[in-house]
């Protein structure tokens, strides 16, 4: 039985890819199971953007550029860490329990509607949901988020 974990997929923080590693493994060292972190439209657009990076280098000044490649080469280091250590995957079918947190996956300024609903766990249904240390970010929700919340 695999454990899916939906978390903010950031190629670029420390602590969110070792909460992401440290909440891994203790489900597998602890409860014997399988875990993937699931990618979303985040972990996408990121992959895309730190591979059409160095392309892009070449139209900036050199000091432009050195703080890009700095910044790109830290991205690539935090993404071969998700691929050796985060067990990173497209949902399947043989999710059977789904984590979404840690961190502020529930902050309304940082996502899209459709991002919102996302980890809001909206589109898994069937699926046993658990929340782990998510957090909103902010001190209170429009009524919009607010009804995204309610459902």
């Amino acid at each position: 039985m695999k454990i899916g974990i939906v978390t903010c997929g950031d190629y670029w923080n420390y602590g969110n890819r070792l909460q992401n590693f440290a909440l891994k493994y203790i489900i597998e060292t602890h409860h014997s199971r399988e875990v993937i972190s699931i990618i979303g439209e985040q972990q996408t657009r990121g992959r895309k953007k730190l591979s059409g990076i160095q392309g892009l280098l070449r139209l900036f000044s050199i000091n432009k550029r050195q703080r890009l490649m700095a910044k790109a080469k830290r991205g690539i280091k935090f993404l071969e860490f998700s691929n050796i250590y985060l067990n990173e995957q497209h949902f399947s079918d043989e999710v059977e329990e789904i984590i979404v947190g840690s961190d502020q996956v529930w902050n309304p300024t940082w996502l899209s509607d459709k991002e919102f609903e996302y980890f809001l766990l909206n589109p898994y249904v069937g699926i046993k949901k658990i929340s782990y240390a998510a957090s909103i970010g902010v001190k209170t929700l429009d009524k919009k988020h607010q009804q995204f919340m309610k459902k």
